[in-house]
């Protein structure tokens, strides 16, 4: 018996055979749905929404401050409004199907508690169509899922040529400065900050509350041992003790490399033994090249040496130092970056802390040096489990981000310019033009929003699963090496 069976939402099928297939087929394009889904949030209350997506955003950027603090612009709530246009309208008009997006903004007058609250028009933001794809200018477009190299730490050994081995761990942040700490076959560990400089690593943790040498030694649990000084392994030690001679000269400063004069001298005043830490000696050689005595000295040069112009002064270096690692919207290693350097270094702490910690600086130097071990092997880049899909709300969160960071910058000029700031309203000082450029950028002319191809519906389905390495944040055609081109085992039976 005939019988009218749904083959989507709007569509039913008359059949004449089984009704029910044994197999349910699954949604093909559930990933870009639910990725658009997580962007608006359009199913919960406005004052209801959960931190993410476009929600996230608008609280990362706003409260905007006035330069003396007086005045503040703040973010209550968006509003998603119905289409103006039916969706076959749009294309029969080569149009863009879109909806106006509304947001409550407060502007604050500090000094008097006056409080002014508007709705400001955002933006047409593009709809997603039932097909996972957007109508942009009368055309079928996909913003086609980014395959990225993933946030968190990576460690690599290179030990090709023997007495020439190579360690090194890569920090990567979903936002911010790349660091990346190498050790090599008598050398100090160094750390390289955006490839500009390479520093002690040391200063590194000086900088993130290790405080001085005894405070870093105690990081890594190093303890004082007495060892007598005819043993050949007392060379290269860090001392433990200052050893002074009978007129009061310092012979053996602490905290310094014990040289082959160190032990000399020691020898002719009759010492038999000297108190030593039982450091790693690639720690204690960093220690050594180390010259900041505690977390000030170790701003100021960090700051001499990354900005080797400018007058290095502690106020200057704080206000760096700040914003290189301790600003949230300057770094931010996200929540996928803390979840991955929690289980590689084996820490538990919590995902809502995005920032780098003391913690997470010294798991990673004792893991670097625990990659001298044959046995330990190396993290390895290509492989799935390092790698994570961008999906097309996140893909356009960051487009956006760069929108909104713009009429920041906007907003906060013109907090200093209008001159009777208390008799401004908000709409006076957002300027949202910089938000609708950057959607057009990332719908119009972006490198992954992709005219779609619509050679058989097959050839749709493909293009809207497609996963591409290129982009903003991943590879370019020209950088992309062979190991990145090739098939990896972990790709069998999943890409």
């Amino acid at each position: 018996m005939a019988e009218f069976v749904p083959v989507s939402s709007k569509r039913q099928r008359l059949t004449f055979g089984r009704a029910r297939d044994l197999v349910e087929i699954p949604d093909m394009i559930e990933v870009q749905r639910d990725s658009y889904n997580w962007f608006y949030q359009e199913s919960r209350e406005a004052d209801m929404r959960t931190r993410q997506g476009l929600q996230e955003l608008l609280q990362e950027v706003f409260p905007i401050e006035s330069y003396d603090g007086s005045f503040a612009l703040e973010f209550v709530r968006y509003i998603l409004d119905d289409p103006s246009t039916e969706e076959e309208e749009a294309r029969q008009r080569d149009l863009t199907w879109s909806r106006p997006v509304r947001a409550t903004i407060r502007l604050v007058n500090r000094k008097t508690r006056e409080l002014k609250e508007e709705e400001i028009f955002l933006g047409d933001f593009p709809i997603m169509t039932g097909r996972g794809t957007f109508v942009i200018n009368g055309t079928e477009r996909v913003v086609v899922n980014q395959l990225a190299r993933s946030a968190g730490i990576y460690f690599t050994k290179d030990e090709m040529i023997p007495g020439q081995e190579a360690y090194s761990a890569k920090i990567i942040p979903e936002r911010g400065a790349w660091l990346e700490f190498a050790l090599s076959h008598g050398e100090p560990i160094t750390v390289n900050i955006d490839n500009r400089k390479k520093i002690p690593a040391t200063l590194l943790l000086k900088i993130f509350g290790a405080g001085s040498n005894e405070g870093v030694l105690e990081l890594f649990n190093s303890r004082t041992v007495e060892k007598d000084v005819s043993e050949d392994d007392v060379r290269g030690l860090l001392s433990a003790e200052s050893v002074l001679d009978p007129d009061g000269g310092v012979i053996l400063p602490r905290n310094r490399l014990i040289t082959k004069d160190h032990l000399e001298a020691l020898w002719d005043m009759g010492r038999t033994k000297v108190r030593v830490w039982d450091a790693d000696p690639a720690l204690a050689l960093t220690l050594e090249r180390d010259n900041a005595a505690n977390a000030d000295d170790a701003m100021v040069e960090l700051f001499r040496k990354l900005r080797p112009n400018e007058p290095a002064r502690i106020e200057n270096a704080r206000e760096y130092v700040h914003t290189l690692f301790f600003d949230p919207r300057r770094y931010n290693l996200g929540r996928v970056g803390r979840y991955k350097m929690n289980r590689s270094l084996g820490i538990a702490i919590s995902e809502e802390i995005r920032l780098l910690q003391l913690e997470d600086l010294a798991k990673i130097v004792t893991g670097l040096l625990t990659l001298k071990d044959p046995e330990k092997i190396g993290d390895d880049i290509d492989h799935l489990g390092n790698r994570r899909v961008r999906s097309v709300g996140e893909l356009l969160a960051n487009q956006i981000r760069i929108g909104l960071l713009r009429m920041e910058r906007i907003a906060k000029e013109r907090m200093t310019t209008i001159p009777d700031l208390g008799a401004a309203m908000a709409r006076d000082l957002i300027n949202v033009r910089p938000i609708a450029a950057s959607l057009r950028e990332f719908f119009g002319s972006g490198q992954l929003s992709q005219f779609m191809d619509q050679t058989n519906p097959l050839a749709e389905v493909t293009h809207r699963r497609r996963l591409s390495a290129l982009g903003p944040g991943g590879l370019s055609r020209e950088r992309a090496g062979f190991e990145a081109r090739d098939v990896h085992y972990t790709h069998y039976g999943r890409v």
